[in-house]
């Protein structure tokens, strides 16, 4: 049996990818549309390209599979019955990791994105991290999913299981049968602080402000915003030089019991073994600057790259073209000259058409291949008949020459 979760997450793209492509987590690696190997420069080469680097960089879902779950038909366990418990385990990653290729391809809402599939086989349970590029590679929409979409991936989820004849979670249920509780806003850190809660008799407002500080720690840049965020999710933050400590108050529950709403950082530590001091935080948000930079140099560099290879592939689209639209002329002069469409022409209508037919010749002298007039010739044979047709030309065009120089003698007697 398989469950669909979405997580939402505040890592960067890349150390979302590092986590997932954990060597000593992940047992098989897979990429839809990109290499997984250089997934991370795909994808931000593809955000480069639609100048759409900000907001919601990647989307996060995981498929879990109950630790008891049986993923092999009588044949395949008959093949296996001699294997080791490690070459089993990695068997059935190998058939976790194609369930998840399955369902990315099965379903248009993950066309044109570029996809990672990691098998975790780190836990009990074997699970598959899924990461999407927001922007899609193809025309540079953005990843907009509701409600119903999220359904349709565990539906389409089910629908695959069910072909592998693996167990279906009933709806609204977990695992082992038990009403899901509903939780309004999944995050990474929630459920970090919810496991490290296992077991400890802990107040509500204390887990409310360890999952908040979590959250916060992770978003935040500065000591600033770090209390931005927490006063905005009503939490107050007492940082002040001359104390040691940092105070938390759960403001909402002030208002109710004004003796049982605030913890200190390290109250907090000893719940969730989070860490928390001001100098670990000052610390954070300094390599987070540091990095930040950085990011901004290497983003210049790589917008630097992409537009000198954009401009290169412009000019040389405008040069194809250009070449296009004279071999193209000089496939029409060619037919005229062959007995085709013949007009007399005036003076500087065949000096054009030499000129034109003359720039031909040299497209064609200058490319590595054979340039089609639409005649069906190799190249000699088109060098050979553009030449006679310039050969023609200037015949036409002394005649010419000489019919002008007639007529004006004529007309000055």
């Amino acid at each position: 049996m398989a469950t669909v979760k979405a997580i939402h997450g505040s890592k960067s793209l890349k150390s979302a990818l590092d986590y997932v492509e954990n060597p000593d987590k992940a047992e098989v690696i897979t990429g839809i549309n990109c290499n997984a190997e250089t997934a991370c420069d795909e994808m931000e080469t593809t955000k480069f390209m639609y100048n759409k680097t900000g907001g919601r960089t990647y989307i996060h879902l995981i498929q879990s599979w109950h630790q008891d779950e049986d993923f092999f038909t009588a044949e395949e366990k008959e093949k296996l019955k001699d294997k080791s418990d490690v070459e089993i385990l990695r068997s059935k990653a190998k058939k976790a990791n194609e369930i998840a290729q399955k369902l990315i391809k099965g379903l248009d809402l993950f066309d044109g994105f570029e996809v990672v599939i990691s098998t975790h086989i780190d836990r009990e349970h074997i699970h598959n991290h899924i990461i999407i590029n927001s922007v899609n590679y193809v025309n540079g929409s953005k990843w907009h999913t509701s409600a119903q979409d999220l359904q349709s991936i565990k539906n389409k989820s089910d629908e695959i299981c069910k072909d592998y004849g693996l167990s279906i979670t009933e709806k609204g249920k977990t695992f082992e049968g038990k009403e899901r509780k509903k939780i309004s806003t999944y995050t990474k850190e929630a459920q970090w602080v919810q496991e490290q809660a296992k077991g400890k008799n802990i107040d509500s407002y204390v887990y409310r402000i360890g999952a908040w500080v979590s959250k916060a720690r992770q978003i935040a840049t500065n000591k600033e915003e770090f209390i931005k965020i927490l006063n905005e999710k009503n939490i107050g933050v007492k940082w002040e030089d001359n104390r040691k400590y940092i105070t938390f108050t759960d403001l909402e529950r002030e208002k109710e019991n004004p003796k049982k709403c605030k913890i200190r950082d390290k109250t907090l530590n000893q719940y969730f073994d989070l860490n928390l001091t001001k100098d670990t935080l000052s610390k954070e948000f300094k390599t987070k600057q540091e990095q930040s930079t950085e990011r901004g140099k290497e983003y210049t560099k790589i917008k630097s790259d992409v537009n000198v290879r954009a401009t290169a592939i412009m000019a040389n689209a405008k040069k194809e073209i250009k070449n296009d639209v004279i071999m193209t002329q000089a496939r029409r002069i060619t037919r005229q000259i062959s007995g085709r469409n013949r007009s007399r022409a005036n003076i500087d209508t065949i000096r054009s058409q030499i000129a034109t037919l003359t720039q031909a010749l040299n497209i064609i002298n200058n490319s590595g291949g054979s340039v089609n007039l639409g005649l069906d010739m190799t190249r000699a044979s088109e060098r050979v008949e553009i030449e006679q047709a310039i050969n023609t030309l200037q015949s036409n065009l002394s005649s010419e020459i000489a019919r002008a120089e007639a007529n004006i003698v004529l007309s000055g007697r």
